[in-house]
């Protein structure tokens, strides 16, 4: 189920490794990516499984996301640049949604298919 409470399928599953950190303050997780076909303002989204994995404390208020390594604590801070851009265009494409789905004439046959078919996977 999407952010937005819709139905979404994947195309396909990868692993990749990903590494969380920098200079000796880094931990190395495979990690299960889904990959998905929609517009959206992130490349990738963690999800708890990895922050478990790499036993990560978050903080949204300080926009930081810390976790034990083997020879300190290692740390990842986010961009207040990056967030505020990320957050303008996803409300410019939630606008743009509303904007088309007031534009619509329940009454007309709509050429857009709600129900899109599955792809396979890659």
């Amino acid at each position: 189920m999407g952010f937005t409470g819709d139905s979404i399928v994947p195309i396909g599953m990868v692993d990749l490794y990903v590494t969380f950190g920098f200079d000796d303050c880094f931990e190395i997780v495979k990690t299960k990516f889904l990959i998905v076909d929609i517009p959206f303002t992130y490349n990738v989204i963690i999800g708890r499984p990895t922050l478990n994995c790499i036993r990560a404390m978050v903080s949204t208020y300080l926009m930081r996301l810390k976790f034990p390594t083997s020879s300190s604590v290692g740390e990842i801070r986010s961009d207040p640049k990056d967030l505020r851009h990320c957050y303008l265009t996803l409300v410019t494409l939630l606008k743009k949604v509303t904007l088309l789905i007031q534009q619509m004439d329940p009454r007309e046959p709509s050429s857009i298919n709600p129900y899109p078919e599955a792809r396979e996977p890659l």
